[in-house]
């Protein structure tokens, strides 16, 4: 560890000798927003996540084509550094399934078909495919968005669940064993790189006194009526620390968020106040 960065930095916002500290503090309402993390594709050995190169996450897949990121944009394959010709993605991987986690991610739909479309505007030559359970277009502009996809840009939609993946050894390019769920038989198809829509899970808030739900999401207290009010009074929560939600969803709860929690700050008054200590920062 060098020290440059805590040297430099205008706002002395970096101290490399800070010590853990707990902080009291007296507040009318708290805001979770705890956020989510990825499921571990590895759980599921038989995509071969982590064993074979050119298997990704869409996380992984969204760095590599972002001009940040490791190939400053260029759609190029991890074994050998070459184009690929030939992509697919899996929905719902580690979600919808009992074995995992029963519920929709909600916005892997669509951040599958955005990628899709901006592999093709990368590499307009490449083949896309995109297996899918069911596809879930439910948003604003979301239907429109997913037949453009189509029309304009040829993404291909396949209704099938993939069973499993194996790797030729000379090529690196992966064979996907899938159902055909439309017409109930087996295939088998080849590409150069396969990207997983990896389900999310909620992050922890054990230390704070909120119920949570089966899949460790926060509990609501009316999932249709209130969706940031949680089972104790002064407590809200927003985005993904709620229920799978995309980005769009996500900015709308916080405002509501927001205002609840202004509502009482407000007012200053609460029917039975509550001490919550978390861990040290």
């Amino acid at each position: 560890l060098c020290g440059a960065c805590e040297k430099v930095c205008p706002a002395k916002a970096i101290d490399y000798g800070q010590q853990p500290e707990i902080i009291e503090l007296n507040v009318a309402a708290i805001i979770l927003a705890t956020g989510v993390d990825l499921y571990d594709a590895r759980n599921i050995p038989e995509y071969g996540y982590g064993k074979f190169q050119n298997v990704y996450t869409h996380l992984e897949f969204e760095r590599l084509i972002s001009s940040t990121g490791p190939t400053n944009g260029h759609l190029v394959r991890r074994s050998d550094g070459k184009t690929p010709r030939k992509i697919a993605w899996i929905q719902c991987v580690g979600s919808r399934d009992i074995r995992f986690n029963h519920y929709c991610s909600a916005f892997c739909c669509m951040a599958a078909t955005k990628q899709a479309i901006i592999a093709k505007e990368h590499v307009p030559e490449v083949e896309t495919v995109i297996y899918y359970m069911d596809m879930r277009a439910f948003g604003k502009g979301f239907f429109e968005f997913y037949r453009r996809a189509v029309t304009e840009y040829g993404v291909k939609y396949i209704r099938g669940k993939v069973v499993k993946i194996t790797e030729r050894p000379d090529s690196k390019n992966l064979v996907l064993f899938y159902e055909d769920t439309l017409h109930s038989y087996m295939m088998k198809d080849e590409f150069d790189m396969v990207v997983l829509s990896v389900a999310i899970r909620p992050n922890k808030v054990a230390s704070f006194p909120v119920k949570t739900d089966k899949g460790g999401f926060v509990q609501l207290m009316d999932p249709y009526l209130d969706t940031v009010s949680t089972t104790m009074e002064g407590i809200f929560v927003i985005g993904g620390a709620a229920e799978a939600r995309d980005i769009p969803d996500s900015v709308v709860m916080a405002s509501a968020a927001a205002i609840k929690a202004a509502t009482i700050a407000r007012k200053a008054v609460m029917s039975q106040p509550i001490t919550i200590r978390g861990e040290a920062i």
